[in-house]
């Protein structure tokens, strides 16, 4: 993982959710940190322990297929299967009030749960209006050290 990839995410999400530093006494936060294709919820494993460390609630599941789920991937499995999967750990995880991000294809899938689940994002203020999407983030992962993604990108198989 390139060391700028990993403090441009970490900045991101501080800057997108107003976490700076040690917030003693202040609300914690619930983030749902979506992967994109071809990666798991391991790729937010050191942006998930900073906000942890702040006091935050931090939900990095894995998509259907991908990751360690790589197991489950069959022809059927489509965006309505990416988002469903997201939506079952707001809905199982009984989460309310969620800042959701998604990094590259995760964008996808965090679109669709904030738009199949409203009621659960988190309501964010934007121009003194309130807005829903307020709390629906997409941002950059930070990069992995894997074979495939150190590959220049003319050397990477076509998928």
């Amino acid at each position: 993982m390139r060391r700028r990839s990993f403090l441009a995410t970490t900045a991101f999400v501080a800057a997108a959710t107003g976490v700076s530093g040690p917030a003693v006494g202040a609300p914690s936060k619930t983030f749902v940190l979506v992967h994109g294709a071809w990666h798991g919820g391991w790729c937010w494993n050191k942006v998930a322990s900073i906000l942890r460390e702040q006091g935050h609630s931090v939900f990095t599941p894995t998509q259907t297929g991908l990751g360690e789920r790589s197991h489950l991937l069959s022809k059927s499995i489509d965006l309505d299967v990416f988002i469903t999967d997201i939506a079952n750990v707001l809905k199982w995880e009984d989460l309310n009030d969620v800042i959701l991000v998604g990094h590259s294809f995760g964008g996808n899938a965090i679109s669709g749960v904030a738009d199949r689940m409203r009621e659960r994002v988190r309501l964010g203020r934007a121009g003194g209006q309130k807005q829903r999407t307020a709390g629906v983030y997409s941002a950059s992962c930070p990069r992995t050290s894997s074979r495939h993604a150190r590959r220049p990108l003319s050397k990477r198989a076509a998928v």
